[in-house]
This record gives C-alpha cells, sequence and structure tokens, in this order.
C-alpha cells in the first residue's frame, strides 16, 4: 500500500477530469463503469497493463433549496500490471443524496432531510483488496436554522465536516476512519467513526426528519459521520474518506478532487491474432515428395499500441505429419503488422490427405486454416549400380551335332615328297599299225605324304611319219594324270591324291600319213602299294 506521506494540499479542481491516456493508446478498448454496482472484469488475452481511472461519488447536500455544498470525490489514474485470464473486481460508486447513502460504502443520513455521504469507487483483486481508490465526499447535516457542510474527500487525509450546532465528522487516514461529530448539547446523537471502505453515520438530530448528521463518505478508511443537534440550530456535516494507490501502479495522476459523475473506466490495448486464407488447397503430389510452398499470412487485428505474441503453431487433425511449416515470422507482432507462415504438401501415403494449422498466441489461438491435398503414387528411383558378376554356372550338356559347315579354302601346296620306288618296266605294247612299233620305259616317283604319282617315260615309235602321243594314268573311269610326249620322252604328273590299288597308263599314238591318219593305244599296268 502506498502511504501518502507528505503530500500538499489536495488541489481543487471544477472541471471534468478525463483519463490519460500514455500516447499510442488514442485507439485503446475502454470498458466504462458509470452504474453503480459492483462488476468483474476478467483480463483480456495478451494484455499485460491497464490504465484506470475511479472516481468517487460526491456526498449529499442539505435538502433544502438552494441545496449547500456537497462534499467532493476524489479521481486518480494509474497504471496496473495484470496478467491475461486474471480477473478483477470493480465497484462503481454512487453519490449520496437526501436520506439516503451514495453505493459502495457511503456514511447513511442522521436524519431524512439531511444526506448521506459518497460511495467509493476502486479496482481490486476483489471487493475488499482495492488496487486504486477514488474516495466519496461526505454528506451535509441540517437543522432548522443551520447547515452543517460536508467534508471533500481527500488523498491520505479526507477534508472533516464543517460543525454547527453538532460537530462535523472527522475526515479518514491512511490508516484508520475518521471520528464521528459530537451531538449538541441537550441530546444531539454523535455521528459514528468512519471505518474499512465505509463511511460512518450522521448522528440522530431533533425529530426523525430533521437536525440529523450527514454521512460520512467512503474511502480505503471512511470519513465520520457528523453530529445531530436536538434544536433549531445546524447538525455536522459528514467526513470525506482517504483515496488509495497500490505499490505496484504507475504513471499515477491524482488523487484529485473532482465534481465528476462517480464510475470506474479500464483502458487496455488487447491484441487479437487474423490468419488467411481460411485454407490452403494441394493438388496431387507424389508420395514422399514435398511440393511448392502455399503461406498463410498472420495478422495482429488487434487495438492500436498492443503487441501480439506468438507462442507456437500447431499442425493437427488426421494427416499433420504429411504437411511441412516453415516458420517466417518474428516472435512478436505490433497492431497491424502481418508475417507469413509457409506450408508444405509431403504426403506419407496415397489418397485423400487433411490437417488443420492453428497459431498460438497471447491473445489465444488463431481460427484454424484447413489444409488439404492428394497422395500420388512414388516417382520412380534411379537406376541402381551394376552388381558384382555371380559364379560361374556348371557346364551345361553337349548339345546336338549342328550342320555341316562350307567347305574351307584349298590350304597351300605340300612340299614335294620323297621319291618313291621305281615302278616296274610295262609291258611291251601292241604292235603299231602299219609296222609301228611303241617302245616305252617308265621311271616314277610317289609323294608319301601327298600320295601324288610323277612319271618319267622313255617312248621309242617306229615308223612314225607325223602325229602325236598322249599318256594317261586311268584307274577304272577316272584319270589322275595326263601328258604329252616331247621328243622321244613324255612326262607325266598326277593332279590328285593316289590311293594304293592298280592303275594303267595308256598311250595313244595318232599318226598322220597324207590326208589320212591312225590311232594306236597302249596299256601298260602300275601297280601302287
Amino acid at each position: 500500500m502506498i502511504k501518502f506521506h507528505h503530500l500538499s494540499p489536495v488541489a481543487v479542481a471544477t472541471a471534468l477530469i478525463l483519463p490519460l491516456l500514455a500516447p499510442g493508446l488514442a485507439s485503446a478498448a475502454t470498458t466504462a463503469y458509470s452504474s453503480p454496482g459492483d462488476y468483474s472484469f476478467t483480463v483480456p488475452g495478451g494484455v499485460t497493463s491497464i490504465q484506470a481511472t475511479v472516481t468517487g461519488g460526491a456526498g449529499g447536500g442539505n435538502c433544502s433549496s438552494p441545496p449547500d455544498p456537497v462534499g467532493r470525490g476524489t479521481t486518480v489514474t494509474a497504471t496496473l500490471a495484470v496478467t491475461p485470464g486474471e480477473v478483477l473486481s470493480v465497484q462503481a460508486a454512487g453519490s449520496g443524496g437526501c436520506g439516503s447513502a451514495g453505493f459502495g460504502g457511503g456514511g447513511i443520513a442522521g436524519t431524512s432531510n439531511v444526506s448521506g455521504g459518497g460511495g467509493a469507487s476502486f479496482v481490486g483483486s476483489s471487493l475488499t483488496q482495492p488496487l486504486l481508490l477514488g474516495a466519496g465526499g461526505g454528506g451535509g447535516g441540517a437543522a432548522v436554522y443551520g447547515y452543517g457542510d460536508g467534508g471533500d474527500a481527500g488523498a491520505t487525509i479526507g477534508s472533516a465536516g464543517t460543525a454547527n450546532a453538532g460537530d462535523g465528522g472527522g475526515g479518514g487516514t491512511e490508516g484508520g476512519g475518521g471520528a464521528g461529530g459530537a451531538g449538541a448539547s441537550g441530546g444531539g446523537g454523535a455521528g459514528a467513526p468512519g471505518a474499512f471502505l465505509t463511511g460512518g453515520g450522521g448522528g440522530s438530530g431533533l425529530t426523525s426528519s430533521w437536525g440529523g448528521g450527514g454521512g460520512g463518505g467512503a474511502g480505503y478508511y471512511g470519513g465520520g459521520g457528523g453530529g445531530g443537534s436536538t434544536h433549531n440550530l445546524g447538525a455536522g456535516g459528514g467526513g470525506g474518506g482517504s483515496s488509495y494507490v497500490s505499490p505496484g501502479a504507475s504513471s499515477v495522476t491524482g488523487p484529485t478532487v473532482t465534481s465528476a459523475a462517480p464510475g470506474v473506466s479500464l483502458t487496455y490495448s488487447a491484441p487479437a491474432v487474423g490468419v488467411a486464407p481460411p485454407a490452403l488447397t494441394f493438388g496431387t503430389q507424389a508420395q514422399g515428395t514435398a511440393g511448392t510452398a502455399q503461406n498463410v499470412t498472420v495478422t495482429n487485428t488487434g487495438d492500436a499500441g498492443s503487441t501480439l505474441t506468438l507462442t507456437g503453431v500447431t499442425l493437427q487433425g488426421t494427416d499433420p505429419a504429411d504437411y511441412l511449416m516453415i516458420n517466417q515470422c518474428p516472435s512478436t507482432l505490433a497492431a497491424g503488422a502481418s508475417c507469413s507462415l509457409g506450408v508444405r504438401f509431403d504426403p506419407q501415403s496415397q489418397g485423400n490427405s487433411s490437417a488443420q494449422l492453428v497459431v498460438q498466441t497471447n491473445a489465444g489461438s488463431s481460427s484454424p486454416v484447413s489444409l488439404s491435398g492428394t497422395g500420388g503414387s512414388p516417382p520412380t528411383g534411379p537406376t541402381g549400380a551394376t552388381g558384382p558378376t555371380g559364379a560361374t554356372g556348371p557346364t551345361g550338356a553337349t548339345g546336338g551335332t549342328g550342320p555341316a559347315g562350307a567347305t574351307g579354302a584349298t590350304g597351300p601346296t605340300g612340299s614335294t615328297g620323297a621319291t618313291g620306288p621305281g615302278g616296274r618296266t610295262g609291258k611291251t605294247g601292241s604292235p603299231a599299225s602299219a609296222g609301228q612299233a611303241v617302245h616305252v620305259s617308265i621311271r616314277c616317283t610317289i609323294d608319301s605324304a601327298a600320295r601324288r604319282l610323277s612319271c618319267r617315260t622313255r617312248t621309242t615309235i617306229t615308223h612314225l611319219a607325223s602325229g602325236t602321243v598322249r599318256v594317261r594314268l586311268v584307274r577304272g573311269r577316272v584319270t589322275y594324270a595326263t601328258g604329252k610326249a616331247h621328243g622321244q620322252s613324255v612326262i607325266l604328273q598326277s593332279r590328285r591324291r593316289l590311293g594304293a590299288g592298280h592303275y594303267t597308263l595308256l598311250f595313244t599314238v595318232r599318226n598322220r600319213t597324207g590326208h589320212s591318219s591312225t590311232t594306236h593305244t597302249t596299256r601298260t599296268p602300275l601297280i601302287i602299294s
């Protein structure tokens, strides 16, 4: 509790006192309580301080016409530290009137023709624990020929009521209620002392209608009630209550005496979170791959001067694992500022997918943003590296014989073999016609490797005028070698490979005489083994 020690006298103001708003709060939210009563106020999300203005009620004047001046209340403005969601108690005071006390602890009047004290207005953690309080003024006392004015409320000490025949009530202090005023001699009632949050009642008067003391004004400690009167002289007025400012308050203005109407106003800058668009729709995306990001815009749509604090982003719903969030937002946003959250669709399975994105802030959670898409078939991966060569398998069964291949090219002629043994001398051929005689001597060699025959014959033909001699080596119908006579010799060489067996040398002599010719053939056997 702030103890207002050594304060200068309270300044008197007759104009309406308006709340002093900190720079940037001109467009902030304000909740006002002008009707007397008790209220509760829940601190909005994101609000950590409130500027409160509390104004106490005035005490009533005397009930004559014209009425005497009333005891005025006080007004005080300060900034209070609060917690989002905290519930504050609010009391809006009423002013005192003829025969009635103001709501909020004003002291009651001593009789019906005098006034009660004004009530106190405050904001507190409860109705018995004020944090900021504006006190009420004291009510005026009256008799037939005199009046006692009520005292004004004060900062640490309320003003005392005006004394007449009855004493005025004392003002409330920072530590206790004001004393009740003594009644007039001859039987006037004494006023009741003020108490915590309550003004003292006025003393009784001459009758039930006249001479009563005014009620004390309510305050942190209330003013005392004025003393009553038993004769025509006036009764005392009630004392004013004391104001209160808690130690944790800041930016305090007042308390100041005011003629303003009582009540309470609370001004604050509350953030609010907005998200847009309300839904993101993704197309078909291959399973296990992330698509292009789409953005969600987050905006502080709250009061001017407010600060929106982002505390988290949640993906929830049926398939939250199918979506990737890219947070591009700072931790705080000033009023009207925006930032973006990127979202990518990364389906973990095929088929329809859905989820919701919710932003958590000091102003509460945002409305959910719907997310939807379709998971497609997984993409085809790259071809893997070639594996190592496997072990050689067993040899398979031998296949069937293939068709005969084409005849190969003729190889080169081999070297001449060694000279074979000489053949046997052939038989003497048949006598030549027309007295011709053919005498043949033969010498042959055979290549044992190639089985080829080479022969040289010596032929003597008598009476051969002109003609030719041809020689063939035959076996059956096959001719193996041929040759012609050159002079008296015939050179014969076989062209085929010779096998073992019986062969025949055929000597054919063609003789020309004039216009006629004769042919004679001589056969000579040849055995090759």
